[in-house]
């Protein structure tokens, strides 16, 4: 950026978030908009990020104010992510149905069993979760979260902690995430967690000071 002002602030924002410093990414990923106001890409990314981070308002409102004319929005996260386990199933079966020689999402797949009370089969999609990308690839520490929440769904709070841990490690060290993904509710009082949450909200206050030297500089 110090060579042109006007690139990578989507990437910028992308960043931010996976720090939890998620207002400066808000602001990167607005100003991206005021620079091309006319990128699909741009407008893609400013509401699909949404949903890893699960703000599921938000991306209703960001995905319909670039969509006007989407009068049938379907998204299975974000069914999943507001209880609409009904509907989840529903989009299952109909992605089942329309591409029957491919597999269904794992994480979607698992969620939905965990919130269902069907833990086994919640588990039993963590190899398939895991398999998706290579472990070197960027996105890894996505599935990672999602084995968590899948392990967190189901009560089990140290293997939860276990793999949050490796997302942190691996680049997603959200402390602004944990306070808010309900998936995280059952194991919110454990001392595992809790310690876990404390260290993260460490770095998070870290991150706001480096970020405050940075602008200074």
């Amino acid at each position: 950026q110090q060579l042109n002002p006007n690139v990578g602030h989507v990437e910028l924002g992308s960043i931010y978030y996976h720090l939890g410093l998620e207002d400066l990414g808000d602001r990167a990923y607005q100003r991206a908009i005021e620079i091309d106001p006319t990128s699909e890409y741009v407008k893609y990314m400013t509401y699909a990020h949404y949903l890893l981070v699960r703000k599921y308002d938000e991306w209703l409102a960001t995905y319909q104010k670039f969509n006007p004319n989407d009068t049938t929005i379907r998204s299975l996260p974000y069914s999943l992510g507001k209880g609409r386990l009904d509907e989840a199933q529903k989009l299952l079966d109909e992605l089942s149905a329309k591409y029957p020689d491919r597999p269904l999402p794992p994480s979607s797949k698992a969620f939905l069993s965990a919130l269902k009370g069907d833990f086994r089969t919640a588990e039993a999609q963590v190899p398939a979760i895991l398999s998706i990308t290579d472990p070197k690839q960027f996105a890894y520490h996505h599935l990672t979260y999602d084995v968590a929440c899948v392990y967190a769904l189901t009560g089990k709070s140290d293997e939860a902690v276990k793999w949050l841990r490796k997302t942190a490690a691996e680049g997603f060290p959200s402390y602004t995430l944990l306070e808010r993904d309900h998936y995280l509710d059952g194991i919110r009082q454990t001392p595992e967690f809790i310690r876990f949450k404390e260290e993260m909200k460490a770095n998070y206050e870290r991150f706001k000071i480096g970020r405050a030297s940075c602008r200074e500089r």
